[in-house]
């Protein structure tokens, strides 16, 4: 009896560790420190003036899926972008997400009084968002974006 108590004190205490350190918060678990987390790191990401980067990331929508997007943005502008290996025009980059576009889209899902369970994860580092999810709500889709790689560039090409 006392080695399971011992084994669940531990499991929970590592389970604090790992999402008290990351950053993953739920609405359901306090939707005013939510808010709060993304408007902090938000305000740091603005603050560290990167607009030269390159980033990977992944992105559903319902039962949609875009899988290792690579954006490389200069100066605060989309620059390249390839799926899954396949280039892309930067004419075409309208439905791909900068740092900026993926926090408007965060933004905007928190504010949704009809979504359902939201979650968000930031760097620690340099403040961009490392996934979000957002659960299925009665009038709305699940989504979520998972960042699988980021790097600030003097010269991206």
């Amino acid at each position: 009896m006392g080695y399971r108590l011992v084994a669940r004190a531990v499991l929970a205490f590592g389970v604090i560790l790992l999402f008290g350190r990351c950053g993953l918060l739920s609405l359901d678990e306090n939707s005013e420190q939510v808010g709060d987390l993304i408007e902090k790191n938000m305000e740091e990401w603005e603050q560290s003036g990167i607009e030269s980067y390159r980033f990977t990331y992944n992105k559903s929508v319902g039962g949609v899926e875009k899988n290792n997007v690579f954006v490389v943005v200069r100066e605060g502008q989309i620059d390249s972008v390839s799926v899954d290996g396949e280039g892309g025009s930067a004419a075409e980059s309208g439905s791909f997400l900068t740092i900026d576009r993926l926090y408007d889209e965060i933004v905007s899902s928190f504010e949704r009084s009809d979504r359902g369970k939201f979650q968000v994860e930031f760097d620690k580092e340099f403040s961009y968002p490392e996934r979000y999810r957002v659960g299925p709500g009665e009038q709305t889709e699940g989504r979520g974006v998972v960042v699988t790689s980021f790097s600030v560039t003097n010269d991206p090409s």
